[in-house]
């Protein structure tokens, strides 16, 4: 039974994370929370236990978007190093990770 296609479904896969960027504009959700600033960092911030409000939660939920649609580019880029290292060395335990990794990946973007 023949592997994947690693350059066919890496190609695919960026893509797809290039759509992704382009719809939910990460761009401007990274502009978003440098706007909102850290919790705890902004004037105001402190007070009472407990009294946390949407302001200060808005930072920490827009970079929980943000992170998981970042998190699968940032494993891309690992998985492209593990097969360089993998055909370099002609590794098979290195190509077999690889097919395990991708195939995590592919399902993290799915549910995206």
């Amino acid at each position: 039974m023949a592997g994947p296609d690693f350059d066919t479904e890496i190609k695919q896969l960026l893509a797809t994370m290039s759509i992704i960027d382009q719809v939910l504009d990460l761009d401007g959700m990274r502009r978003e929370i440098a706007e909102l600033g850290e919790p705890g960092r902004r004037p105001g911030s402190v007070g009472r236990p407990g009294q946390r409000d949407a302001r200060h939660r808005a930072p920490l939920r827009v970079q929980g978007e943000l992170n998981r649609f970042t998190e699968p580019q940032s494993r891309i880029g690992d998985l492209q190093a593990l097969l360089e290292l993998g055909q370099e060395e002609d590794d098979a335990a290195s190509m077999a990770a690889a097919e395990v990794e991708l195939a995590k990946i592919n399902k993290s973007v799915e549910a995206s």
